[in-house]
């Protein structure tokens, strides 16, 4: 098993390798999303219009084989933002051991306009509900609440990210893990881009695993998460 509170600078289909079935008890992650939706997140350079991301899309083929190892490790809830052009194919083909559950909504407060101002803004992102068919399900939310969250866009009004061209609001991951979570659980993200989701673990009394492949966006986890860990006053490893 992988040391808690680590992050590895590696791809996640390797990392996960090494971390034991049913040992993580809340994945939250953000894999990529279409090379369709890539291509439309841009924002404007020198008056011209520039792609914001700089890492590779998945086909539908890759998103669903990803799916299959963090459905292994998981032991009940499987969280994740997904481009909704992938949504579907988990409700038809959910991975081995869970059941489709929901397709929530990230509403975003604050948005990027569209740039062509020739059709409404997006203003939204789709968020996947897995669940281990194994278990029963529950929540931290009782019979209240929906699976629509309202936050600010990291961005807020910005044309520029903060820490990562698709960064989450820590906010909005703090709720999911209140909500779909208990104190001292262990958290896990594939896909942990600029360590956002280790923050809100950190600050939730959660302890957390995480992957990047992307050695840029992998040092600047590094940084976030070693002051959100000395703040916190818990140790962690970073590799």
């Amino acid at each position: 098993m992988i040391p808690l509170n680590t992050i590895r600078c590696c791809d996640c289909l390797i990392g996960m390798k090494e971390i034991p079935d049913k040992s993580i008890d809340l994945v939250i992650t953000d894999p990529p999303y279409s090379s369709v939706t890539h291509k439309g997140m841009r924002s404007t350079k020198n008056g011209e219009p520039e792609t914001t991301i700089d890492f590779d899309c998945f086909t539908p083929n890759e998103i669903l084989e990803t799916f299959i190892p963090i459905s292994r490790i998981s032991k009940r809830w499987i969280i994740s933002f997904m481009d909704w052009r992938f949504m579907h194919l988990f409700e038809e083909h959910p991975p081995k051991g869970t059941k489709f559950v929901r397709f929530g909504i990230w509403n975003k407060t604050t948005t990027c306009p569209q740039f062509t101002g020739d059709r409404p803004g997006t203003g939204w992102e789709a968020i996947l509900f897995l669940h281990k068919t194994d278990e029963k399900m529950k929540w931290n939310g009782g019979g209240c609440g929906s699976s629509v969250y309202s936050y600010d866009n990291t961005r807020s009004g910005r044309f520029f990210a903060n820490y990562h061209p698709s960064e989450k609001p820590i906010d909005l991951l703090e709720e999911l893990i209140l909500l779909f979570s208990s104190t001292d659980d262990i958290i896990c993200d594939p896909f942990i881009g600029s360590g956002s989701t280790a923050i809100a673990s950190i600050l939730r009394g959660r302890k957390f695993i995480g992957f990047e492949r992307d050695k840029k966006h992998f040092d600047v986890a590094q940084i976030r998460i070693k002051k959100a860990m000395e703040q916190g006053k818990i140790t962690g490893w970073f590799e």
